[in-house]
């Protein structure tokens, strides 16, 4: 069994972050216009045999990129009919 303890699904919001800015221009990519569809990060989990995997928010100086909402609905999404197993944990 491979666990993932903190798979992040980047939101177009936390990929057009500046603090991205100097990885973008090492892979020579622009920030995203669209988001990434749920289903590429479930193909990336099983690309690397991960069974389990556990998502959060994430909060940032400028707010919350990926929210508990947002989390709540790609683990719903995630979930249907995968034998991956993605768990949401909401902080306190």
């Amino acid at each position: 069994m491979i666990v993932d303890a903190w798979i992040q699904h980047p939101t177009l919001r936390l990929a057009a972050d500046p603090m991205f800015e100097p990885l973008r221009r090492w892979n020579r990519r622009s920030v995203p216009t669209a988001d990434l569809p749920l289903p590429a990060t479930l193909a990336a989990l099983r690309q690397g045999g991960v069974t389990r995997a556990l998502t959060s928010a994430r909060t940032v100086h400028a707010g919350a990129p990926i929210s508990n909402d947002f989390n709540a609905q790609a683990r719903a999404l995630l979930q249907t009919g995968n034998a991956t197993r993605v768990y949401r944990l909401d902080p306190a």
